[in-house]
């Protein structure tokens, strides 16, 4: 049950992230070199189709079951699949291009909790992140994490034994 409060979770996350002992598949085992800093997509939003598929009773096709029914990425009918692969590329980049300017200088980059769906006045271009974490907040949440480490060690063993990060 540890596992479920909101410490450990921040925990488990943290080592996933950045103890440099976590691969994700064996291919990033045999990779001898990291670059600097990696390329990524910005915020935390899954890539469509990538992970799961949400499709409404009235056959509307959305990324998840969070975001607002505005964003829909196709539709389904009796006869057809109606998907705008352009569409949907401008869409995402349209909404990226937005909040970009902040997550290329946010220290949160590599664990990103917003999904760009959830960010306010998507529909103009003041969108603001309330996530945005600077080098300061970032110093700090590192301290939290090793310090809660240094509390409770005897769990490290367990996470990284035990603890599947999907």
């Amino acid at each position: 049950m540890f596992v479920e409060s909101t410490d450990y979770r921040n925990l488990v996350l943290f080592l996933y992230t950045y103890s440099g002992y976590i691969y994700k598949n064996y291919n990033d085992l045999f990779q001898i070199k990291k670059k600097e800093k990696e390329e990524f997509i910005p915020t935390g939003t899954c890539i469509p189709f990538s992970r799961k598929l949400f499709i409404t009773a009235y056959g509307k096709i959305f990324p998840c079951e969070r975001i607002g029914h505005k964003y829909s990425l196709g539709n389904i009918t009796d006869n057809s699949i109606n998907l705008d692969y352009e569409d949907i590329k401008n869409k995402y980049n349209s909404f990226y291009k937005k909040v970009k300017h902040q997550c290329k200088f946010c220290y949160l980059y590599r664990t990103c909790p917003t999904c760009i769906f959830n960010i306010n006045s998507q529909e103009n271009n003041n969108s603001y992140c309330t996530d945005f974490t600077n080098e300061r907040s970032f110093k700090k949440y590192l301290s939290e994490q090793m310090s809660f480490l240094e509390n409770h060690s005897f769990k490290y063993k367990y996470i990284m034994n035990n603890i599947l990060v999907k």
